[in-house]
């Protein structure tokens, strides 16, 4: 029994540790580049089309035709990325969010 037991550990000592340095993989989808077809895509043309009017989270489901859950997504993710402004909406509940594309800066 001790000569397995020694057998074994004699394995595990002569193992080496093989550590490997990480690669630098480049980033398949860099902020600001979106999926042809994905809901994001649909909600940023749908705003372009009417770059000054204000859109509601069921708007964009009913004219683009994604869940709940994706134009969410797209939304927060177009919010994050400085491409939206979302102003509460005073007529219903401040907590219901209204979406339009932000102004572009004039060129100085």
């Amino acid at each position: 029994m001790t000569s397995l037991f020694s057998a074994t550990l004699n394995q595990i000592a002569n193992v080496s540790v093989v550590r490997r340095n990480p690669v630098a993989r480049p980033n398949p989808n860099p902020r600001g580049n979106y999926k042809e077809g994905s809901a994001t895509t649909a909600v940023l043309a749908l705003m372009q089309e009417n770059p000054t009017a204000f859109f509601t989270e069921y708007q964009f489901r009913w004219k683009t035709g994604f869940s709940h859950s994706a134009v969410s997504w797209a939304l927060l993710r177009l919010k994050r990325n400085g491409q939206v402004d979302a102003v509460g909406n005073a007529s219903v509940n401040p907590r219901f969010l209204r979406y339009r594309l932000k102004p572009k800066a004039p060129n100085a």
